[in-house]
């Protein structure tokens, strides 16, 4: 992403996804909204299933009004559900910059395991990135807050 975020970039962003899906990449975006609010949108989710994993299968985005109140997480506990549900995923993998706490605590909330740390360009010229790998039945045995045990809804 752009750094400083550029006054088109939310719609540039939007076009190149676009561009990717109409080529025939298989991506799966969510754009994030609050529960009873007006509809604007906060954030988003993107997910590569079958990406090869090495810059990551998932990425997000939320608007820093809305951080520190479990909303992240809670929209990537529905992504996982998707992932091991709905697509029947075994694990995907997921990065970020080796200095965003906030992602790194998403990821250990939400069931990532910490497989190391590898060089991946993220806005602002951070290299150090870590990456995680997330498994179907860390997911499954560590998941919680649905009643039943069923999958959430995105």
């Amino acid at each position: 992403m752009p750094w400083p975020y550029p006054a088109d970039g939310a719609a540039t962003f939007v076009r190149s996804q676009l561009d990717k899906i109409s080529a025939g990449e298989e991506i799966h975006h969510w754009v994030l909204v609050l529960k009873g609010g007006d509809g604007e949108a906060i954030g988003n989710i993107h997910f590569r299933p079958y990406a090869d994993g090495a810059k990551g299968n998932r990425g997000f985005w939320l608007a820093e009004p809305y951080w520190r109140r479990g909303l992240m997480t809670e929209a990537i506990a529905a992504v996982n559900d998707f992932a091991f549900f709905t697509l029947g995923l075994d694990h995907f993998f997921v990065c970020n910059a080796a200095t965003n706490e906030a992602s790194r605590r998403v990821k250990q909330k939400t069931g990532a395991e910490f497989v190391g740390f590898i060089e991946l360009l993220h806005h602002g010229g951070q290299s150090k990135s870590e990456k995680w790998i997330v498994r179907r039945d860390a997911w499954l045995r560590g998941r919680s807050g649905t009643p039943g045990g069923k999958p959430r809804e995105i």
